[in-house]
């Protein structure tokens, strides 16, 4: 129990460092829907980044994701994570769209929180993996931002899923300039 409570103790102290102005009431509905297979499978600061992402869901918006470099010795696997209120992502719907922007599925963990409202949101972790030259461009802050940004639509079908979702990451280019780019090679098709 102790162990237990200096681990929900170390997330409140990142959390604090990372939002100090997140609220007590804030920090308990997401710390008391935490799983002990979700708290044994994250360290603290990572569990802490995760619940600033969820507190940023609401039914306006009910997706998010998070981007991270996964294991330092291999630079091309990342660890993406989806959350998503109310119901989970299917790996069918997923894995189509994951491979349209080059990444290779390695892994899927699903992690189910009952939160104290009685929503339920869901944490889809995903380890990918992708070309080394694509890694190091998903390094690049903006081109990480336009990822997640791009993602987000896909998930929600905002956007088409296709293979030129790939020049995100390889171009650093947004979703507006993949639909122009779209709308080109439809009407060189049908010329």
């Amino acid at each position: 129990m102790s162990n237990e409570r200096s681990y929900i103790e170390q997330i409140r102290v990142e959390l604090a460092k990372l939002v100090p102005q997140l609220t007590q009431d804030c920090l308990s509905k997401y710390l008391d829907s935490l799983s002990d297979e979700y708290c044994n499978a994250y360290s603290a600061i990572e569990v802490a980044q995760d619940i600033i992402i969820m507190s940023e869901l609401s039914a306006a918006t009910t997706y998010a994701v998070d981007i991270r470099p996964g294991v330092a010795e291999r630079v091309a696997l990342w660890q993406l994570k989806l959350f998503k209120l109310d119901s989970p992502a299917s790996l069918s719907m997923v894995l189509p769209m994951l491979e349209n922007f080059g990444m290779q599925l390695i892994d899927e963990r699903l992690h189910k929180l009952t939160l104290a409202d009685g929503s339920v949101l869901y944490v889809c972790d995903f380890g990918i993996q992708i070309d080394d030259s694509d890694s190091e461009q998903l390094r690049k802050p903006e081109i990480c931002r336009i990822l997640k940004q791009t993602l987000i639509e896909v998930f929600k079908q905002q956007v088409e899923s296709d293979a030129l979702n790939k020049l995100v990451i390889k171009c650093g280019i947004n979703q507006r300039q993949i639909d122009f780019l779209r709308a080109i090679s439809h009407y060189i098709v049908q010329a």
